[in-house]
């Protein structure tokens, strides 16, 4: 579902904003996130769907959040029709999908940033993302402080997402330029993308990560701030 409520043009400018034109359709289209955090809940009844329907409702869950662009998930009545793939790895992955009770936790139109909230029960689901997530941020800092030096020099980056809403793909470039505003960065960059890339975390290499937004008239890539 497309919401009403999509603007008609980007904040300050006469640029069509995504998807205006198809409100009130039930659009089907697919994009890109990352697993931004893992919160762990006690003692309180899980939300999900399948805990409120049963009599014995589990009192361990967690809420995951995951960060994408809100011109893919735009408010509360777009991230309600939503599903979530988790460890879309390969074309033979197992499917896992989080469908139900998700929302929007926090999102800004202007530098266009979703992250939604999305729940489970399922402690394999939970084990198995909180690994990963420490096994990011261990790489993560040991890749900033290497390449911190280097960074407008080198412009290394990469881009991973789910091109045309299959398995992961992982894209190395170079971003061209840098636009800062206050403490913020955004990049453009020559990195290939394809539909479906919107809302990819965009690494650049001893700066951090960005998400990937779409692709502007003369080719080139472009990530929020």
């Amino acid at each position: 579902m497309t919401s009403l409520q999509r603007p008609e043009f980007w904040p300050d400018t006469e640029v069509p904003y995504f998807l205006y034109t198809m409100r009130s359709s039930p659009h089907l289209r697919t994009g890109s996130g990352w697993i931004k955090e893992v919160f762990e809940h006690r003692d309180t009844t899980c939300p999900c769907d399948q805990c409120r329907q049963s009599g014995q409702p589990n009192t361990i869950w967690w809420d995951i959040h995951v960060e994408t662009a809100t011109n893919l998930i735009f408010d509360e009545t777009e991230a309600n029709k939503c599903s979530v793939r988790l460890f879309y790895d390969r074309e033979y992955s197992p499917l896992g999908v989080l469908s139900n009770s998700i929302r929007v936790y926090n999102a800004d139109f202007e530098t266009d940033w979703c992250t939604l909230s999305c729940t489970t029960c399922d402690r394999g689901v939970s084990s198995k993302l909180k690994k990963m997530r420490e096994t990011y941020v261990s790489a993560r800092n040991r890749i900033r402080n290497r390449y911190t030096e280097t960074r407008d020099v080198d412009k290394l980056m990469f881009i991973v997402s789910h091109p045309h809403g299959g398995s992961k793909q992982v894209s190395v470039g170079r971003w061209t330029k840098k636009y800062k505003r206050g403490d913020l960065n955004m990049f453009t960059y020559t990195t290939s993308t394809c539909p479906g890339s919107s809302g990819a975390p965009v690494f650049c290499l001893g700066f951090g990560r960005m998400l990937h937004c779409g692709t502007l008239v003369s080719g080139l890539g472009y990530s929020s701030f």
